[in-house]
């Protein structure tokens, strides 16, 4: 049986970008925790008031998103500049479309990373009962 042992470079470069993804990950799921656990007594106030998991879930998610959303409006103009700057062209072999790939992919990566370390630290705020959370603040 053959198996396909990738260049040792592909090999290298792949390990990296599994190492800073798990590194940013993590980064956002201490920042996101951090947030959250500060906004507990918040959260069992809006399940006294009848909130649903659902709708305090989609109020963090959304403000993820909003500071997401500004971070990628400030990235994708700096990226697209340099995709068309005579830099990029020497680096990676002047094929913009690579640029624009490595652009989708990363917002797409990000939105994981964001949708995931919201969710873990929202769920554990969200299953403590209010009236213990209000007793505690």
């Amino acid at each position: 049986m053959v198996f396909l042992i990738p260049n040792s470079r592909i090999l290298r470069m792949s390990i990296i970008l599994v190492f800073m993804i798990t590194l940013v990950f993590l980064g956002f799921l201490g920042t996101y925790w951090f947030r959250i656990q500060e906004r507990v007594p918040e959260i069992a106030i809006r399940k006294a008031m009848g909130a649903t998991n659902f709708r305090v879930g989609s109020r963090l998610w959304a403000e993820g998103f909003i500071i997401m959303g500004i971070t990628v409006a400030l990235f994708v103009p700096l990226m697209v500049w340099f995709i068309h700057s005579d830099y990029f062209g020497q680096l990676i072999g002047g094929l913009p479309q690579r640029g624009y790939y490595a652009i989708a992919i990363t917002v797409v990566i990000l939105a994981l990373l964001v949708l995931a370390g919201i969710y873990f630290p929202a769920r554990r705020a969200m299953k403590i009962n209010p009236a213990i959370a209000l007793k505690e603040q």
